[in-house]
């Protein structure tokens, strides 16, 4: 148990590494380690349910596919909480011991079965024909506050655990099935994943519901991160006319019951906020624009895109853009924007330090680190006598097997913008410059490792042996083309946060990992100056150019443009 997230909460953990495995390495005369261990946490437990209310107004009306062209119902927010608990009771049967499902006493009403005033506003839901199970099951599902409960162990719940906090009434409609009865305690007992799985795409199939079967699944993946922030979920209310369909009645696709397949894959996403989080904030990242270009990059999308993002429309076009920026994640920002994330993840990017894992882009497929990629060609380009700075922090990481220093290169920069200019390979620490002339290699993603509380280890590869590519591929996204906006075109902030975050930390990494502070001149510039004054006094400076050099110091706005307008 340790804090997690901005909140903070203090979640049930459990241990879990990655394994990396060296590619490329033929020809390299220099001894280096073949694999790395990366360290983590999966969450598997929380000690409070996730507040959410149906007074969301992202994607209120479902745009749908671009094959999906009937008018029909907007039940996302309702099958967001069933695909909560699908994924609860998923967790609790692998947990076993004494994880339990249970129902509260707290439950929507169903029609002909209890008190019903004509006069008040409520929402029908339709679940078709259903035994007494099933009914109980969906009276849980539209109860206000906690309707059902995931213990996974002692104060510990799942982490999609939900309590409704709007009063929007619902009534249960359905048709009794005679030949299917129940007895008393089958009935309170609660419905298993594999059941309230069935149960839900029997819902979605009678309604056709298309493309929000697999989209609400994302949505309810996201609710990890409203934890993580601290901030409530908020759905859409739940319409009969608010939403796209498939024009034909096409019953269970086969993609629908792949999804039950390799659920927990998507739980063990889920359960890793950090990586959604990295991976939601990677579809900012653009590889070649240099830590000091952040800013004018980020202004356009930004400042005159999205700067009503707090609107349900901007929140809407946020999720659009990053659908077609990444579509390999394409469903998880849609689903993770519908539950009013959006704004969060603006935040960070617009510091130009969002959070990063290792592990997003080889579980996700959607890049967001220029270390993702060990680059091409030769590492010295152009001329011999100097190297790349990207490529310098690409090979740092690169243990010695016999390496006595106490480097910490393990772990990526905490940035992903690349830094700018190139080095002199006569300034290049020994580790980076006996890969030379090697071809390009790099730690690559091999499996994941869950350590288990009897001391096993299980290795767990995934469901896909092809490692992602970062190339851009192309797939169904919803139609944009029914949004239409107008943007105000808005002069650059003169302050650049992000560039000056960015850099700041691209060249911090560098000097904190154990090289200290190399005698170039860019080390020496006033703005990252600041930054090395507050370091330890063991980190050394190189042999020219010492702390009190008489260069001439820039002040303010003048000192910011001169650093961030640098190139080399």
């Amino acid at each position: 148990m340790f804090p997690l997230g901005i909140a903070p909460t203090f979640p049930l953990c459990s241990l879990a590494s990655s394994t990396w495995r060296l590619l490329g390495d033929s020809g390299c005369d220099a001894e280096v380690k073949k694999e790395t261990t990366r360290h983590t946490w999966v969450q598997i437990g929380t000690g409070r349910p996730t507040p959410y209310s149906f007074c969301g107004n992202i994607f209120s009306y479902w745009i749908g596919t671009t094959t999906e062209k009937a008018t029909g119902p907007n039940y996302l927010g309702i099958l967001a909480i069933g695909w909560c608990y699908i994924l609860s009771a998923e967790l609790v049967a692998k947990q076993g011991g004494s994880a339990v499902m249970r129902y509260t006493d707290s439950r929507a009403d169903i029609l002909g079965e209890g008190p019903y005033n004509p006069s008040e506003e409520v929402h029908f839901i339709d679940v078709g024909e259903v035994d007494e199970r099933t009914a109980r099951w969906w009276s849980a599902i539209l109860a206000k506050r906690e309707g059902w409960q995931a213990i996974v162990k002692g104060k510990y719940i799942a982490p999609w655990s939900v309590s409704r906090t709007c009063e929007t009434p619902f009534i249960i409609k359905r048709r009794r099935n005679s030949l299917l009865r129940d007895s008393l305690p089958l009935v309170q007992t609660p419905l298993s994943s594999d059941d309230a799985f069935d149960a839900l795409l029997e819902f979605a199939s009678l309604h056709n519901l298309g493309s929000q079967f697999p989209i609400a699944l994302t949505t309810a993946m996201s609710f990890t991160m409203h934890t993580y922030f601290g901030t409530d979920v908020k759905l859409p209310l739940p319409r009969a006319h608010g939403g796209q369909t498939p024009t034909t009645t096409l019953g269970a696709s086969p993609m629908w019951t792949e999804l039950k397949k390799e659920l927990p894959y998507y739980m063990t996403l889920s359960c890793t906020p950090d990586v959604m989080i990295s991976t939601l904030c990677g579809s900012f990242w653009q590889p070649d624009i240099p830590c000091n270009m952040v800013s004018q990059w980020l202004h356009p999308v930004l400042e005159e895109v999205l700067c009503d993002v707090a609107e349900g429309k901007g929140q809407e076009l946020l999720a659009l853009i990053g659908a077609i920026r990444r579509p390999s994640v394409g469903a998880l920002w849609i689903g993770a924007a519908m539950s009013g994330i959006g704004p969060e993840i603006l935040k960070w990017v617009r510091r130009g330090r969002p959070p990063l894992d290792s592990n997003a882009f080889p579980w996700t497929g959607a890049p967001q680190h220029f270390m993702d990629d060990a680059g091409s060609g030769p590492y010295t380009w152009g001329d011999p006598e100097y190297i790349s700075r990207p490529d310098v922090w690409r090979l740092l990481p690169l243990t010695p097997t016999d390496a006595d220093d106490d480097l910490g290169y393990e772990y990526q920069p905490t940035t992903p913008w690349e830094p700018c200019g190139a080095c002199s390979t006569t300034n290049c620490a020994l580790r980076v410059m006996s890969h030379s002339n090697c071809a390009r290699h790099a730690y690559r993603y091999d499996h994941f490792n869950w350590e288990l509380e009897n001391g096993e280890t299980v290795q767990d590869f995934g469901f896909s042996e092809r490692y992602p590519s970062l190339l851009t591929e192309l797939s169904i996204i919803p139609d944009s083309k029914v949004i239409s906006h107008s943007f105000e075109r808005k002069e650059l902030d003169p302050d650049r946060e992000a560039s000056e975050e960015a850099s700041l930390e691209i060249f911090r990494w560098f000097v904190i990992g154990g090289e200290g502070i190399p005698p170039e001149k860019i080390f020496r510039d006033d703005l990252l100056q600041q930054s090395w004054d507050q370091l330890d006094d063991h980190v050394g400076y190189g042999e020219a150019d010492p702390p009190d050099s008489e260069e001439p110091v820039l002040k303010n706005k003048d000192r910011l443009e001169a650093w961030l307008d640098t190139i080399g």
